[in-house]
C-alpha cells in the first residue's frame, strides 16, 4: 500500500467524519431551535388561558350585578376566587409541560450530538486502523520479495 493510497483513505474519512459532524451540529441547531420554539408556545398558551379566566371572571361579576347581589361578599367572591385560582393553575401547568417538553428536547439534542462526534471518531480511527494495516502489509511484501 502505497502513501498516496493512506493519504486518500486518511482524506476520505477526515472528510466523512466532517460530515457526521455538521449532521450532528445541525441536528443540534435544529434541536435548540425546536426547544425554543415549545417554550415560546407554551407561554403564549398560557397567556391566553389567563386571559380567558379574566373574561370568565368578568362575565361572572356582570352575571352576578344583573342578578342583584352584591360582588363584595359571599357567592360571587368565592365564585370570582375559585376562577382565578383555576385559570392560573392551568397557565403554570401549562408554562411547567412546556419547560419540561423544551428540556426534553434540549436533552436529546446533546446526545444526538454525542453520537454523530463519536461516529466521526470512529470513521477516522477506523481510517487510521485500515491504513495502518495496509501500510504494514505493504511492508511485509517487500520484505518478502
Amino acid at each position: 500500500m502505497s502513501w498516496v493510497v493512506v493519504g486518500v483513505t486518511v482524506a476520505t474519512a477526515a472528510v466523512g467524519a466532517y460530515q457526521q459532524h455538521q449532521q450532528g451540529k445541525y441536528a443540534a441547531e435544529q434541536a435548540n431551535a425546536d426547544a425554543e420554539a415549545e417554550a415560546a408556545r407554551s407561554r403564549l398558551e398560557a397567556q391566553r388561558i389567563r386571559e380567558e379566566g379574566r373574561k370568565a371572571r368578568s362575565a361572572a361579576a356582570a352575571q352576578a350585578a344583573d342578578n342583584g347581589l352584591n360582588l363584595g361578599v359571599g357567592s360571587p367572591v368565592v365564585i370570582d376566587q375559585e376562577i382565578a385560582y383555576e385559570s392560573e393553575q392551568d397557565a403554570w401547568m401549562t408554562r411547567l409541560t412546556g419547560q419540561s417538553n423544551a428540556a426534553r428536547i434540549s436533552s436529546l439534542r446533546r446526545a444526538e450530538q454525542k453520537i454523530a462526534n463519536a461516529q466521526a471518531t470512529g470513521t477516522l480511527l477506523q481510517a487510521a486502523a485500515s491504513s495502518y494495516s495496509g501500510y504494514n502489509g505493504a511492508q511485509a511484501a517487500k520484505k518478502k520479495g
